[in-house]
């Protein structure tokens, strides 16, 4: 290895996957290069118009990925993802269904908050898709969560996919199993107590993939 991993620099979760060997030192390096990737990006216009990048938060080990659209105005001001008003209920949502910290690395296809919060174009997606498949590389999960139609689209790109028809089934995309679910924004918006049931009983489909008889007590 060229680089040398100073282990007592590292976040101690990281510290404990690279300890207990779950994380190889060149995983370690790799990671980190990606976050400097992330935050030093200028690939489309929206790298300036930015307050924080967010590379995303959890385990660079854990089974499950959850990518949602872009940051909103709250993620782009803390630098965290799912914290307004649509990730709590997605974390709620979560923890209901059995997730616990360490089950999950959350992230977005975006990096950057696009202005006024519209959807993200075409473009940005391709140029930010690099950072979002380095991420998948290191993490390996068992399951890729799409939170809304655009990770669905950013993930099934022929033929495009319309959530209604597919939420909810195991879906392949670059080699991983793929589940799309409603995004809590939507189910916020919608007021039907159908799509919190659909929300809920999705992630409990997803976590059952990994977890079929629950979660080991030693994962607690």
């Amino acid at each position: 290895m060229t680089e040398e991993l100073d282990l007592d620099s590292l976040p101690e979760d990281i510290q404990d996957l690279v300890l207990s060997g779950d994380m190889t030192e060149k995983e370690v390096l790799d990671w980190l290069k990606v976050e400097a990737s992330v935050e030093s990006c200028l690939r489309c216009d929206l790298g300036h118009l930015c307050l924080h990048k967010v590379f995303g938060e959890g385990s660079p080990k854990a089974p499950f990925f959850f990518v949602g659209e872009a940051p909103g105005e709250k993620e782009d001001v803390t630098g965290k993802p799912f914290i307004g008003k649509s990730g709590i209920l997605l974390r709620k949502s979560m923890y209901e269904a059995g997730f616990r910290k360490g089950d999950v690395f959350l992230s977005n296809v975006l990096k950057c908050r696009p202005p006024k919060q519209r959807q993200p174009t075409q473009k940005e997606v391709g140029e930010c898709f690099m950072h979002l498949w380095y991420q998948l590389e290191t993490i390996k999960p068992k399951v890729i969560v799409g939170v809304g139609s655009v990770a669905l689209n950013a993930f099934i790109t022929k033929p495009k996919r319309a959530i209604g028809s597919c939420r909810g089934d195991f879906l392949s995309a670059y080699g991983y199993k793929f589940m799309a679910v409603w995004h809590p924004s939507y189910v916020l918006r919608s007021y039907q107590k159908l799509r919190r049931i659909e929300l809920a009983k999705d992630l409990k489909k997803a976590f059952a993939l990994v977890y079929p008889d629950g979660r080991p007590e030693t994962n607690d």
